[in-house]
C-alpha cells in the first residue's frame, strides 16, 4: 500500500514539474500593421525567459516625426506579462489584445508575419 501511495505521489509531482503556462503563446511572433501605410509599425513579441515569472519581451518599430531630428525610426522595448490567454500588460501601462486572429495594440490592428 505504501509503494503505491508513493508511486502516485511520484506521477503527480512529474506531471506538474512539466507543466508550463499556456497564456501568452499567442502572442509570440513578428506582427505588422493591418494597414495602407508604405511603412507599417512592426511589433515582435517573444518570451523572456530570464526569472521566474513568465514574461515577455516586446519590441515596437514604427516611423515618427519630430521637429528636430525629421522623419526616423522609432524603436521601443517593454516587457509585458499575459494576464489572460488573450490579453498582455505590459509595465508601462499599454495593452496587448488577441482578437480574430488580430493584434489590437493602441488601437490600431496588426497582422502576424512570417
Amino acid at each position: 500500500m505504501r509503494l503505491a501511495s508513493c508511486a502516485v505521489a511520484l506521477v503527480i509531482i512529474a506531471s506538474l514539474a512539466g507543466c508550463k503556462s499556456e497564456e501568452g503563446k499567442a502572442f509570440v511572433g513578428n506582427w505588422i500593421e493591418d494597414s495602407n501605410s508604405k511603412t507599417p509599425a512592426k511589433i515582435t513579441i517573444s518570451e523572456d525567459k530570464s526569472g521566474d515569472n513568465h514574461l515577455f519581451a516586446v519590441k515596437i518599430t514604427d516611423l515618427i516625426w519630430d521637429k528636430e531630428t525629421g522623419i526616423h525610426y522609432n524603436t521601443k522595448k517593454i516587457k509585458a506579462m499575459a494576464n489572460k490567454e488573450h490579453f498582455l500588460s505590459a509595465y508601462n501601462g499599454d495593452n496587448f489584445i488577441i482578437f480574430d486572429d488580430r493584434l489590437i495594440y493602441n488601437g490600431d490592428r496588426y497582422k502576424r508575419v512570417e
